[in-house]
């Protein structure tokens, strides 16, 4: 019962995003498809749930650690998955425009990580 009130839940939440893309003339124009984030991309069935809402391919985000220069491997394995796309984006957003591009992420003393959590810290 609770997994038809979920599967009717995601089919709406997948018609509204589709009608929003027809208003904006883009319906089946996604040039590489649908892609899931979040941790319900997880659930079984969601990927073909989506093709058939959007009628374009559809993937679930995995976010790729290599770009985060985590020097712990154990940790860029545990991030690789659908439920931290929005953390790491987030993440590498605020690299980009507080510190650039350039430090490592939690490195040493000048990690732009650490810099970020002192700035925030009362």
């Amino acid at each position: 019962m609770i997994a038809d009130i979920i599967e009717v839940r995601l089919a709406e939440i997948f018609e509204f995003a589709n009608n929003e893309l027809k208003l904006i003339g883009k319906e089946s124009q996604l040039p590489v498809g649908v892609v899931l984030a979040g941790g319900g991309a997880k659930m079984p069935g969601v990927v073909d749930l989506a093709k058939e809402e959007f009628d374009l391919p559809v993937q679930i985000g995995i976010p790729d650690s290599s770009i985060l220069d985590m020097p712990n491997g154990e940790l860029s394995l545990q991030i690789e998955d659908p439920e931290y796309v929005c953390a790491v984006g987030l993440l590498l957003c605020a690299k980009e425009r507080m510190f650039g591009g350039g430090s490592d992420i939690v490195g040493g003393e000048g990690s732009w990580l650490k810099k970020l959590f002192r700035l925030l810290l009362p």
